[in-house]
């Protein structure tokens, strides 16, 4: 038997008996017996021992569940909660990030996210609308360890089992009474609290508390092991999500800058340095600065990334509510159809936005309707009919999912463009599914032309097989020289398979059609067009030397740039506008006057003669590929893949958005697979280079 006394308890005997006599009446109370008395005095000084017990129960107990609890910091068992990243790039930034910070955490405060790690989660929560895998940055494992995290709020909770029943009280009183002293002095109410707080279940006087101090102090075990696991895991998918959307990404870098910092982009082991190198210097202005306008930083800073991640969540939502269902319609159906193909048509088109809801249940076709229609042709690079022809009809049973894999892909393909490498600066763009040059200075977009790239031509090779020529090649150089009056230099491929045999059937077609033939020092020779108005570069072109012998020029064929699909020459980028190219360029170059360009322009051509003329400031230009483009009114518009570079990057991006998103597989059902195949028929006299 316990004998603990409490002074406390002890001298207040007294002090009872002085406030029971303040408190009678005019006339003494009688007493039956002096073992009343006491047994009064006793019950009063137990209820005063509970009342003071229960009051301090809460608060003792959540200290000593802390001070029994075993709480890891970050730096314990940090491999161990590293072993789940299986990348060992990663694992090594993850590991140096908090040597250097002496595991100080980044994201994890208390028994939450800090701002940092807030702004964290919801970027990496939506990375699915930049094109990427969510899962491939441990979203899932982190919701769970938050949820961990904040099963603190489960503390107030124990504060109602701490509370004491009244079962509790008299097992309090009956237990104290047992363990009073010879004298009748109560326990120290301290020395219950340790038999309560420090026993095991089976010594306690009050089981039941006993053990859920025992759980409370599993709980904070529990959430202090979840904080150092977040935060690693928050380090881990902030590193892998910096790396896929900017870092890995080494077309970006000029080439003179890589290779001041010792990375050769031609080799694996010189792209991985980059890689390695950026990312690490990228994660720590992240951490050293405001990390939630470092993540915004991240995405490729140009015009069309931010209308391409509004057009990704336009899409995803058109795919969540379901797509759109095929539709059957007749070929050239306009006025006149019936009611029930323009309910459908309407329908479809209402499903895409390109008609208010207040307009689908009008059965006939009218001037609204014929509108929607041509506004859809104009966003997809259809000839504008203002009907459903047969390619219309072919685009708008392209499925959701595919538009927005399409989207993705081309999201992809800004975050590893060339021209980011200029994007604060000057430099000419051209777009081969946009059919477009533009010239770009200081984020702004100056001047927009249409233009004609090389045609997709079938050609047998000796092995029996085909490849595809003519195909204007992807590449970024430096535009040097603006040249009137050129000559041109026809191709060997081009000599011997379209004029050699004009030229061996007559013998004046070389003086009658503006040709000649030069021959070289070592005796070969060359055919080339005089400077003239029917010359195949017309009256301008302009170089950027390369391997591919590729350049900007005009041409005398000036109808076909009124075609929506524009690929007719041998790889070369025709300008429609080519002296309106001419004097911005030098305007800009020389900083002359609207006069001075013009008519230095004009004593350039009416010299007759080729005349190079050297770019002070020579021009970036980079040729690239991208099959969305988003308007000036935030519109996707869906261009031809016209050399077929993204096909099987869509098909892969839509075989996973099948998988991941809730509502794909319906949206996609019956859908066409993609857009007829554009059949790209080259006009005769569109010959050139």
């Amino acid at each position: 038997m316990y004998r603990l006394t409490s002074s406390r308890v002890s001298t207040a005997l007294p002090l009872v008996l002085l406030v029971a006599g303040l408190m009678s009446c005019s006339e003494p109370t009688t007493i039956d017996t002096s073992e009343q008395l006491a047994s009064d005095i006793r019950r009063q000084q137990l209820d005063g021992f509970v009342h003071t017990f229960a009051l301090e129960l809460p608060a003792r107990a959540l200290r000593a569940a802390e001070q029994s609890a075993v709480a890891p910091t970050l730096s314990t068992n940090f491999e161990q909660n590293l072993a789940f990243e299986s990348d060992s790039l990663i694992v090594g930034l993850v590991s140096e990030m908090y040597l250097e910070r002496a595991y100080t955490p980044v994201f994890v405060g208390g028994t939450g996210l800090n701002p940092a790690g807030e702004a964290l989660v919801q970027t990496l929560n939506a990375a699915l609308e930049h094109g990427l895998v969510p899962s491939d940055y441990y979203v899932d494992e982190v919701a769970a360890l938050r949820e961990r995290l904040q099963r603190s709020t489960g503390f107030d909770d124990f504060r109602l089992r701490f509370a004491l029943t009244p079962e509790d009280e008299q097992t309090l009183m009956d237990w104290v009474s047992q363990h009073a002293a010879a004298d009748e002095t109560l326990p120290a109410t301290a020395a219950i609290f340790d038999l309560v707080l420090r026993s095991d279940v089976s010594q306690s006087p009050l089981p039941r508390i006993t053990q859920a101090i025992i759980d409370l102090r599993g709980l904070i075990e529990d959430v202090s092991a979840a904080a150092p696991e977040l935060e690693v895991r928050l380090m881990s998918g902030a590193l892998r999500y910096a790396r896929d959307i900017k870092y890995a990404h080494t077309d970006p870098l000029i080439p003179s800058e890589a290779a001041g910092a010792g990375w050769d982009l031609e080799t694996e082991a010189g792209r991985a340095a980059a890689v390695r190198t950026r990312l690490a210097t990228g994660i720590r202005e992240g951490v050293h600065g405001d990390f939630g306008a470092w993540l915004a930083t991240l995405p490729p800073a140009n015009e069309q990334y931010p209308r391409l991640l509004e057009g990704s969540r336009e899409y995803a939502g058109y795919v969540a509510a379901g797509g759109w269902q095929p539709l059957t319609v007749p070929i050239d159906m306009g006025s006149g159809a019936s009611a029930e193909h323009v309910l459908a048509l309407r329908q479809r088109l209402a499903a895409e936005n390109y008609l208010p809801a207040d307009a689908v249940q009008i059965p006939a076709w009218d001037s609204q309707l014929g509108s929607a229609v041509e506004h859809y042709q104009t966003t997809h690079q259809l000839s504008i009919t203002g009907t459903v022809s047969e390619e219309t009809l072919s685009s708008l049973n392209v499925s959701a999912v595919r538009r927005l894999a399409q989207i993705h892909t081309t999201m992809e393909r800004w975050r590893n463009a060339r021209s980011l490498r200029h994007v604060h600066g000057e430099y000419i763009a051209v777009s081969l599914p946009d059919f477009h040059a533009e010239l770009w200075d200081r984020d702004e977009r100056v001047y927009r032309w249409r233009v004609i790239i090389g045609r997709t031509r079938n050609v047998r090779t000796r092995g029996g097989g085909t490849e595809v020529q003519g195909l204007t090649p992807l590449f970024s150089d430096t535009m040097l020289y603006v040249v009137f009056n050129p000559y041109w230099n026809v191709p060997r491929d081009i000599r011997n398979d379209e004029y050699q045999p004009l030229i061996d059937a007559d013998p004046n077609w070389l003086f009658d059609n503006g040709f000649e033939m030069v021959t070289n020092a070592d005796g070969s020779d060359f055919l080339r067009q005089l400077p003239g108005p029917g010359n195949a570069l017309g009256v301008v072109k302009f170089l950027f030397p390369n391997e591919h012998d590729v350049y900007m020029h005009d041409t005398p064929t000036r109808n076909l740039f009124s075609r929506t699909i524009r690929a007719f020459s041998h790889g070369c980028v025709r300008v429609h506008e080519p002296l309106q190219l001419a004097h911005v360029l030098l305007q800009r170059d020389r900083d002359w006057s609207e006069f001075q360009t013009e008519a230095y322009i004009e004593d350039q051509l009416e010299s007759g003669e080729e005349k190079w003329v050297s770019l002070t400031r020579p021009i970036p230009i980079h040729i690239e590929y991208y099959s969305v483009r988003g308007d000036d009114d935030g519109r996707m518009n869906f261009l031809a893949d016209i050399y077929r570079h993204d096909r099987a990057r869509v098909d892969e991006l839509e075989a996973r958005l099948l998988a991941q998103l809730p509502g794909a597989a319906a949206a996609a059902e019956g859908a066409a697979p993609d857009e007829a195949e554009v059949e790209v028929v080259v006009p005769a006299g569109a010959g050139g280079f």
